[in-house]
């Protein structure tokens, strides 16, 4: 996203998915990311609808990306639940996808008196200084950017437990290979 002028962090369950090893969880289906609005404006003005070339470090290979931005994305409700992704990345050959949703200031808490409140569409409401500076990092071996208040961002989102328990999802966290393990489960006899 960088090279078209969008800067780009994750969030979501890719941001969980940093916390605990700077991978993407193994149930996750999906990447998630989060840009500003005026970001968004900029995709959505000059690259919605277009193909991306990215070489992939180290293999040798290439891929081509699809910028798809959907024509609701300036629409703020948070009640409109078809429309809480504003654009996806996705990969032409296997239909995989980035989502990105758009943080925009919430106009109505800066009326109230509380300034520097930021939203996105999801509902989830954030100071910019939970945001803001993006801290530079790595996910998945590729250099990335998160908020600077990333735990107390996922502790809002998925609650305090989210960056404690070790098992979920039918899978455990070792601590010693930084690795969620599958969980095995005996298989039923069907004999008689």
């Amino acid at each position: 996203m960088h090279d078209v002028g969008a800067e780009t962090w994750l969030m979501h369950g890719s941001l969980l998915g940093w916390y605990w090893n700077r991978k993407i969880l193994p149930w996750d289906l999906d990447l998630d990311v989060q840009i500003t609005e005026k970001s968004m404006q900029h995709l959505s003005s000059y690259y919605n609808m277009t193909v991306h070339h990215f070489e992939i470090p180290g293999s040798g290979g290439a891929r081509d990306y699809l910028l798809e931005i959907n024509p609701n994305w300036a629409n703020t409700r948070t009640d409109d639940v078809d429309n809480k992704i504003d654009a996806r990345w996705l990969d032409m050959s296997s239909g995989l996808y980035v989502d990105i949703t758009t943080l925009r200031y919430h106009q109505d808490a800066e009326r109230e008196g509380t300034k520097g409140m930021v939203v996105c569409k999801d509902g989830h409401r954030y100071l910019t200084s939970d945001i803001f500076p993006l801290a530079d990092t790595t996910f998945e071996g590729v250099a990335a950017k998160v908020p600077s208040a990333f735990a107390s961002v996922l502790a809002q989102e998925y609650g305090v437990s989210a960056l404690e328990t070790t098992v979920f999802e039918s899978h455990r966290f070792e601590v010693d290979r930084q690795e969620w393990i599958p969980l095995v489960v005996p298989e039923r006899d069907t004999r008689h």
